[in-house]
């Protein structure tokens, strides 16, 4: 592997998505940790060296992309419901398979700097433009997108539990009984790791997963114990938790 290689999945990694798929992460990645995003931005800057005499200088980059160029970029993607960012803009300009599926392929922009330029020697130009230029660091700031759960508070109020020790353990034997369907060798590398950890980390919830939770909400908020039973991350189980605690608040109404 090269070092081009190397900053194309890492890029990819810090952006929250796969980097041979073009497919996001799911949420509760350990790539959305605060820390492991900034290491990447650090083993980022790290490889971003000087260009080689087979790239462009940054100087003819400047050159070949105009704002005009990105801001128009950015309006297909938001078109398209596709969320843009630098790395995104700088990947459609090189045809990445990223768009495989999306119809802005057919954009005449797509892929136009694909013989030209490499993508480390284009993704810092189209960042340093987004810098200098008002209007594309307003195009790409997005206001995160809030869920009609993320005001649940069920996981911030004081801590309970009443389940006895042999619900406990009746529960996690539930959960093991529900087996695992995603397996080896048809695991990512950051999933098999998360699984050293959280044996069920990103198996997809079940319905009857999602009963056995909902029954054990009604016990305890105690995430680190819904940790050890259901074999899942905390962030999993905070998420899924507020959500069923709303579905179930709206049907009660």
């Amino acid at each position: 592997m090269d070092k081009e290689e190397a900053y194309n999945i890492l890029d990819a990694l810090a952006e929250g998505c796969s980097p041979f798929t073009g497919e996001q992460l799911e949420n509760d990645s350990i790539l959305n940790e605060r820390k492991v995003i900034r290491a990447l931005q650090i083993a980022l800057d790290a490889l971003n060296t000087r260009p080689t005499s087979k790239q462009q200088s940054s100087t003819t980059v400047q050159d070949s992309v105009e704002v005009k160029t990105v801001m128009t970029i950015i309006e297909v993607m938001k078109a398209a419901n596709i969320e843009p960012s630098v790395s995104k803009v700088s990947r459609f300009l090189l045809g990445s398979k990223q768009f495989k599926e999306s119809n802005i392929t057919q954009n005449g922009l797509y892929g136009s700097l694909k013989h030209s330029f490499t993508y480390r020697t284009l993704n810092p130009t189209i960042s340093q433009l987004a810098k200098d230029n008002n209007d594309i660091t307003t195009a790409l700031t997005t206001s995160p997108k809030e869920k009609p759960w993320d005001s649940v508070d069920f996981f911030e109020q004081p801590q309970f539990c009443t389940l006895s020790e042999k619900a406990i353990d009746q529960l996690k034997n539930k959960i093991n009984e529900l087996g695992i369907l995603k397996q080896p060798p048809h695991l990512s590398d950051y999933v098999i790791s998360a699984r050293t950890e959280y044996a069920r980390a990103y198996e997809p919830w079940s319905s009857k997963e999602l009963e056995y939770l909902g029954k054990a909400l009604k016990y305890t908020n105690d995430l680190q114990l819904l940790s050890v039973c259901f074999q899942r991350g905390e962030n999993s189980l905070r998420t899924v938790g507020k959500k069923l605690i709303y579905e179930y608040k709206v049907n009660e109404t």
